[in-house]
């Protein structure tokens, strides 16, 4: 797995930030390694008070589950069944392209290559 630079994170979080301006939307965002450590993070002028914490928590559940934390939000409702590639046996081998997830306080994503 790529080991995530600070150069590499800074570049995420450019393109992150740069995604929420042109939507007009003031964001928190974090870039954590494939250990779901912090590598970088930014918070814009505007952004809500607790966009630090959550952006970094976030970032942390993407890649310790692989996957989007909007993908959990189906998956938490009442009655549903976690899927077996969130299971706490999948963790330890969790993984994404481009070895770091990033996450904003409204959506989170897999970084592109």
């Amino acid at each position: 797995m790529p080991v995530v630079t600070l150069a590499r994170a800074e570049a995420i979080l450019d393109a992150a930030l740069a995604e929420a301006a042109r939507h007009d939307l003031a964001v928190s965002a974090a870039v954590v390694d494939a250990g779901g450590h912090l590598v970088a993070f930014r918070r814009m002028d505007g952004a809500e008070i607790a966009g630090p914490a959550l952006a970094v928590d976030k970032a942390y559940t993407a890649i310790a589950l692989s996957g989007s934390t909007a993908d959990l939000a189906a998956e938490a409702q009442p009655g549903v069944r976690c899927s077996a590639s969130r299971a706490p046996a999948a963790v330890a081998s969790s993984s994404s392209a481009a070895g770091c997830r990033c996450a904003t306080a409204t959506s989170s994503w897999a970084a592109s290559a």
